[in-house]
């Protein structure tokens, strides 16, 4: 007996079950829900997540046909059968709001790509490279940021046409510059500090001290300039829409959705308001995960 008790001592302790994913996803949940702001937070991410499932895949969230008329139903108000009530020629709403994410959350997508590229691009030259370059460079991006993004991506528009890809385009180049003046201030810093001065000098090449040593440690006031441009391409592609720049009637799109329903205002007042609280919505979303994202003590690590 005391053979096997010294043999189980001599063995230690028997060893502990790493924690699973369950458990620490569980825990990082009540913490977030346990500090400020948290619950906004958590609903901010659930509300981009249903919209995300909206765009990828309106069939399971919509029995109607989103352009099928229906007169005999026309301006029918919310109901259990129609949740966002029926518009003027007796389509359902609520169908037609989901497969209207689908073509707002490409545009808003392909508008924001644009502007993370080309802007990132346009301030890591003008950051790294300095001098008369930088100084040409950021001429043309003030006067970029003196011209209201709407009028300059109206002006886009007139150039290319109309369309929901040209309206895309049109808000992506619109926020080119704002993507480029952030980067570039944090290119600047990157490029004094003493670890990218070490890389030089050990004959690293320039692409590689880019790639390794700049971008990374320039890149997280970027990323939360990606959320809060999602919110306001969201609000440019709608306005577009709204005033006749994007799709083609009976094609649904949010901005077109309110603007449809805005003849209807006094009588009907769920066509342009249940559309446009989406609208809202996801706008306050993407808003509150960027304050998240800045926060250097918040929720989000």
């Amino acid at each position: 007996m005391s053979t096997l008790t010294a043999t189980v001592r001599a063995a230690g302790p028997a060893p502990t079950e790493a924690p699973t994913a369950s458990p620490l996803l569980g825990a990082r949940l009540r913490r977030t829900l346990t500090r400020p702001g948290g619950i906004s937070l958590i609903l901010a991410v659930a509300v981009l997540v249903v919209v995300a499932a909206f765009a990828l895949a309106p069939g399971l969230f919509s029995t109607f046909d989103p352009t099928a008329t229906a007169p005999a139903q026309r301006l029918q108000p919310p109901s259990g059968l129609h949740l966002f009530g029926t518009d003027q020629l007796g389509r359902d709403l609520f169908s037609r709001v989901v497969h209207g994410a689908g073509r707002t959350m490409f545009a808003v997508g392909l508008a924001v790509a644009i502007g993370v590229v080309f802007g990132s691009l346009v301030g890591l030259v003008s950051g790294f490279v300095g001098g008369r370059l930088d100084a040409v460079l950021m001429r043309l991006v003030d006067v970029m940021l003196a011209i209201p993004g709407l009028l300059l991506a109206m002006a886009v528009i007139a150039a290319l046409g109309f369309g929901i890809t040209n309206v895309a385009i049109a808000v992506g180049i619109a926020s080119v510059a704002s993507f480029a003046r952030l980067l570039r201030a944090d290119v600047m810093r990157v490029r004094r500090t003493p670890y990218v001065e070490a890389a030089f000098a050990g004959g690293e090449r320039t692409g590689w001290v880019i790639l390794r040593h700049v971008l990374p440690n320039a890149w997280g006031p970027v990323a939360s300039l990606i959320t809060l441009e999602l919110g306001q391409a969201v609000l440019a592609v709608a306005a577009l829409s709204f005033l006749g720049y994007g799709v083609v009637p009976p094609d649904p799109e949010w901005g077109s959705l309110i603007s449809e329903g805005r003849a209807y205002l006094a009588t009907s007042w769920w066509l342009t308001m249940l559309p446009g609280f989406v609208v809202v919505a996801v706008v306050l979303s993407a808003n509150r995960i960027s304050q998240a994202i800045q926060r250097r003590d918040g929720v989000i690590r």
